[in-house]
């Protein structure tokens, strides 16, 4: 009976000594913009499949992102220029109603070969279907959307600490 008291004390004695964690978790909200696309440049015979995946902070701080654009068609067959998204910037289309995202980016052509480097490209597109609309990428300089899905939505989960 001595042994069992013994063990018994020395087990309660290295529970006492354990940690005790917090199971408690925190709501985690993030914002994500992301689409597969075919785009038209305004001269009508440039012609770019579009991809791009981006998530952020609901503030725009961003935690991953890129944009991909790949040259089928033009004198841009071929061509590949990737983006690194540094910001983004979310509002309201002032024509449709619709949700919009302005992506700040680092821009490199890759394919042929490295030509250029632009440090600052803004890219603005929306996400029109959800109000009945189509979508937009670029239509500031006249390019438009073909075909494809651009989506810009909120998500929450539980995170735990």
């Amino acid at each position: 009976m001595r042994r069992i008291i013994v063990l018994a004390a020395a087990a309660l004695l290295v529970l006492a000594m354990v940690p005790v964690t917090s199971a408690a978790t925190t709501t985690v909200t993030t914002k994500h913009v992301d689409g597969s696309i075919v785009v038209t440049e305004a001269n009508g015979t440039d012609r770019w499949i579009a991809r791009f995946e981006i998530r952020t902070t609901p503030s725009g701080v961003v935690q991953f992102g890129y944009l991909e654009l790949y040259g089928i068609g033009g004198i841009k067959l071929g061509n590949i220029n990737q983006m690194a998204v540094d910001r983004v910037e979310y509002y309201k289309d002032p024509t449709t109603g619709g949700p919009g995202a302005r992506l700040y980016m680092r821009e490199w052509q890759i394919v042929p070969d490295y030509t250029y480097y632009r440090p600052h490209d803004v890219y603005d597109l929306t996400d029109g279907a959800t109000v009945g609309q189509p979508d937009t990428f670029l239509s500031s300089i006249g390019w438009h959307v073909d075909s494809g899905n651009i989506s810009i939505y909120t998500t929450s989960g539980q995170n735990s600490q």
